[in-house]
């Protein structure tokens, strides 16, 4: 394993030994580290053990995981037992929503861009989107291929307010409503929280996308 891998598990935590469900379902005949932690996209995964025969069990010691988070770097409290199952692929599988074509970066997605597919769960990890309009009207973060399960990481929505383009701050104070010029440091779509700078006093605050020339923020 490179140093460059072993650095990028470092800030990662488990998730389903921490929280969620004792009982793990696989359906290949190896568990992956990412059948026990969530690792983010692009991460590669790495086998870990054989699996259970089909159709068996097989308990997952805190030893065991414990093992592994230190190996692998990985934060996690509260550590404990979980058993771990075999199930044949054909009758353990997951409905998704997936991209019926390839989107390029900065491409909207829209309802008919969109198809349900029901796939293997062993394909459907992590923090997978699992609903529709979580992806509707959102954007390509990078190249996205058809077919493949999404995750918010690969998304965003569109982007209204561009870094260094000049923006009201709005500041609402009960009844009264104030205005000053500023300039954002960084690109924000309706609704997210971006970082701007007041031109006149020079204070760097945290302000929420209004539309593409306001961006609304808390009085301080």
């Amino acid at each position: 394993m490179s140093k460059k891998y072993f650095l990028l598990l470092a800030s990662f935590s488990a998730l389903l030994p921490c929280e969620g469900p004792a009982d793990i379902a696989v359906s290949k005949s190896e568990v992956y580290l990412s059948d026990l932690f969530e690792l983010p996209s692009g991460v590669q995964d790495v086998m870990v053990m054989p699996a259970p025969a089909p159709e068996g069990r097989q308990e997952i010691s805190v030893a065991f995981l414990r093992s592994l988070a230190e190996r692998y770097h990985l934060s996690c409290e509260d550590l404990h037992t979980v058993w771990i199952q075999r199930q044949n692929v054909e009758s353990f599988v997951t409905s998704v929503p997936l991209l019926k074509h390839p989107k390029q970066k900065g491409e909207r997605i829209d309802a008919k861009d969109i198809v349900w597919r029901e796939l293997p769960n062993h394909s459907v990890k992590g923090a997978v989107i699992r609903d529709t309009q979580e992806l509707q009207g959102k954007v390509a973060r990078n190249f996205l291929r058809e077919g493949v399960p999404l995750r918010a990481t690969n998304i965003q929505r569109p982007v209204l307010v561009r870094k260094n383009a000049s923006v009201t701050l709005r500041v609402k104070m009960r009844n009264l409503l104030a205005t000053d010029k500023g300039k954002a440091l960084e690109d924000g779509g309706q609704g997210d929280t971006i970082r701007v700078v007041n031109t006149k006093s020079g204070k760097v605050v945290e302000g929420t996308v209004s539309d593409g020339k306001t961006v609304d923020v808390t009085p301080v």
